[in-house]
């Protein structure tokens, strides 16, 4: 993996298989973003709700969510 460190960002390579490249661009287009934009959101959702049900004492099971 190449690697790019700036102040406040970090540049990489990303290979992706073509059926998931298809499914982040349609849906990428459908939000108004752009795919590399919509990577990052969905990054951010997936780590913002994982603390979120941390810190209300939920964990998840095979994606489910299930109370501690």
């Amino acid at each position: 993996m190449s690697l790019e460190i700036t102040q406040e960002e970090i540049f990489f390579t990303l290979r992706v298989p073509i059926e998931l490249n298809e499914k982040l661009v349609a849906e990428a287009g459908a939000e108004k973003r752009s795919r590399q934009s919509h990577i990052i959101y969905l990054l951010e959702k997936h780590f913002r709700r994982k603390s979120e049900t941390a810190a209300f004492g939920i964990s998840q099971n095979g994606g489910k969510e299930t109370k501690k």
